[in-house]
């Protein structure tokens, strides 16, 4: 807590002594020099890292009926001899 207030007074005294410099000039926002014009624009940077894959959306409608099967193989006798 001590260290923030000493921090503060710190940054207030900077301000004053640049206020009242020996040379008596004072940092007015007035004294700084205009900005020139902006220059040309720079060529388009290389594309970013693909994204994350978005959520999976809902379930499509039911598809026709599909074709009948060919028919089976005929089958094996189940008699049974003990």
């Amino acid at each position: 807590m001590i260290s923030v207030i000493a921090q503060v007074f710190a940054m207030f005294g900077g301000a004053y002594a640049a206020s009242n410099s020996a040379s008596g000039g004072k940092a007015t926002a007035s004294a700084k020099a205009k900005k020139g014009p902006r220059g040309p624009k720079g060529p388009t940077g290389p594309a970013g890292p693909v994204g994350p894959a978005g959520p999976t959306g809902p379930a499509g409608p039911q598809g026709p009926k599909g074709d009948s099967g060919a028919n089976g193989s005929n089958g094996t006798s189940a008699t049974r001899i003990v």
